[in-house]
C-alpha cells in the first residue's frame, strides 16, 4: 500500500511509554486476528493453538515464563531473552502500514498516537531538512522510508490466525445458501498429473471420512489430504477477494498468493489486483534451511531489498500450513452434504458443500458461511471455495462485508522450484 509513511509513524511509536506502547501492541495483535489480554506491560496473544507472549520494555515478564517477543520502548535496547524475537518501533510501524487493513490502522494510530498516520508530525530530522532544503525531493522522501518486510506486506494467510481475512465476491447481499466452484488457471489433466490420475481412478470409492450424507470424520479426511500431498511437488493458488478499506461499496481488491513446492524448497509469489491493474508485492523463498524475503520495487521493477526471517516471523501460507490446515480450518462446518460427482480429466471428484461457521477460532465474526470442495477418492482436496460475511467486533461491529477465498491445487508431481535470481545474488556474498 502506498501513502503510509513508516518513518513518521515509527517516530511517534518511540515516544510512547511502556503502558501506552503495551496498549498499542495489544490492539495491533488483536487486529491481526489474535485474542489478546494484557497485564501491565505483558501482552498475551492467542490464535488457535498458538500463544505468543510479548514483553514491552526492558524488564522481565511477570511469572516464570520467558517472552516470545520483546518490544523495546523508545530507543532503549531490548532486554535479552533466549529465543525471543525483537520487534522495534520501525517493525511495529510497518505492521500498522501493511499487516492490517488501512482503516483499522488509522483507528489504532488515532487512539494511541493522537492522529491518523497522515496527520502525524514528521521526525525532527526531517523537519530540519525541510527548513534547510525547502520541500524535500521525492528521492529524499523515498530514502527516509523504511521498506516494509514482505512478511507484513502479505499479512495473514491460511496458516495465520484469521480464518478468512477480509475479501469479497460479487454475490448478492442476501444470505448465501449455495456456492459455485471456480477453477482459475488450472490445467490438471492426466498429462499434467499422471501419477495422481492413475491413483484417483474414475470408479474409486468415496473419500476417507466422507459418506452419502457428507463429512462424517473430519480428522480422517484431513489425514488423507495430508497423505495425498506430502512428498509430492505441487502448486497451490490462493485467491482473496475483499473490499478496499472495509467499505462494502468501495473498490474491490483481489490478492493472489501462489505457492510452489518441491522437496524441502518452496517459493511464494504475491500480487494485488485493483480495477484490473495488477501490482506485484514480493516473494518468499525457503531454500531448505532458511527463509528469505524479497520486497518488490514497483518504480524500478525489481526486487531491491532481501533479508532473512525466522519461521515465527513468517505469516504467509506455506506448503505445510495449507496441507495441514485446509480441511480442519475450512471444511469443519456444522452441516455438510455430498451433492454430486464430477468426472473430469483429473478423475472422479466428489463435490461436498458445507454451511455454518467452521470450527476454528478467529477475532472476526463470521456469518452466512458456505464452503464447497472438490475431493478425489483418496481424500485429496483439489479445490475449496469459501464465501461468507464478516465483521470485526472492535472495529466494524455494525458493518459486515462479503468475502471470498479460493484455494486450488495443481501441477502435482510436475512443479519445479528453482532459486530465484534475487536469492542467488544475495547469498553469493554470504
Amino acid at each position: 500500500m502506498s501513502g503510509f509513511d513508516v518513518d513518521r509513524v515509527a517516530h511517534h511509536v518511540r515516544r510512547l511509554d511502556e503502558r501506552e506502547l503495551a496498549a498499542l501492541v495489544a490492539d495491533l495483535w488483536a487486529a491481526r486476528g489474535y485474542r489478546t489480554d494484557r497485564e501491565g506491560v505483558d501482552v498475551r496473544a492467542v490464535a488457535d493453538t498458538e500463544t505468543v507472549r510479548l514483553r514491552v520494555g526492558a524488564g522481565p515478564m511477570s511469572g516464570e515464563q520467558s517472552p516470545d517477543v520483546v518490544v523495546p520502548v523508545g530507543g532503549e535496547s531490548a532486554n535479552t531473552h533466549d529465543g525471543a524475537d525483537v520487534v522495534d518501533a520501525g517493525t511495529l510501524a510497518e505492521m500498522l502500514g501493511y499487516a492490517i487493513d488501512r482503516s483499522v490502522a488509522t483507528d489504532i494510530c488515532r487512539r494511541h498516537l493522537g492522529a491518523p498516520p497522515g496527520d502525524l508530525s514528521p521526525p525532527p530530522a526531517r523537519r530540519l531538512r525541510r527548513r534547510v532544503d525547502g520541500t524535500a525531493s521525492s528521492a529524499l522522501l523515498a530514502s527516509a522510508l523504511v521498506t516494509c518486510a514482505l512478511v507484513v506486506v502479505l499479512g495473514g494467510a491460511i496458516g495465520g490466525p484469521a480464518v478468512l481475512g477480509s475479501g469479497e465476491d460479487t454475490a448478492s447481499d442476501g444470505d448465501a445458501t449455495t456456492v459455485a466452484v471456480e477453477t482459475p488457471r488450472i490445467e490438471n489433466s492426466s498429462a499434467a498429473d499422471p501419477a495422481g490420475a492413475a491413483r484417483d481412478g474414475r470408479a474409486g470409492g468415496k473419500p476417507p471420512g466422507v459418506s452419502e450424507s457428507g463429512i462424517e470424520d473430519i480428522d480422517a479426511l484431513a489425514a488423507a489430504h495430508e497423505r495425498a500431498v506430502a512428498n509430492r511437488s505441487h502448486t497451490v493458488w490462493i485467491d482473496w477477494h475483499r473490499p478496499r478499506n472495509l467499505r462494502a461499496d468501495g473498490t474491490r481488491v483481489k490478492r493472489d498468493i501462489d505457492v510452489a513446492a518441491e522437496g524441502d524448497r518452496y517459493l511464494v509469489r504475491t500480487s494485488n489486483e485493483v480495477a484490473g491493474n495488477e501490482t506485484r508485492s514480493g516473494e518468499i523463498y525457503h531454500d531448505g534451511s532458511g527463509i528469505y524475503v524479497a520486497v518488490w520495487n514497483e518504480t524500478e521493477q525489481r526486487h531491491d531489498r532481501v533479508f532473512r526471517i525466522t519461521p515465527r516471523q513468517n505469516t504467509v501460507p506455506t506448503p505445510e500450513s495449507v496441507r495441514t490446515e485446509l480441511v480442519t480450518r475450512y471444511l469443519s462446518t456444522p452441516t455438510t452434504n455430498l451433492t454430486g460427482v464430477v468426472d473430469s480429466d483429473r478423475g472422479r471428484l466428489y463435490r461436498v458443500v458445507g454451511s455454518g461457521p467452521p470450527n476454528a477460532s478467529a477475532a472476526i465474526t463470521i456469518t452466512n458461511y458456505t464452503v464447497e470442495a472438490l475431493i478425489d477418492s483418496r481424500g485429496f482436496v483439489r479445490e475449496v471455495t469459501v464465501r461468507a460475511r464478516v465483521s470485526h467486533p472492535d472495529t466494524t461491529p455494525t458493518r459486515t462485508f462479503r468475502v471470498k477465498r479460493e484455494i486450488t491445487y495443481g501441477r502435482v508431481g510436475t512443479t519445479t522450484v528453482e532459486p530465484p535470481e534475487w536469492y542467488l545474488n544475495h547469498t553469493a556474498d554470504e
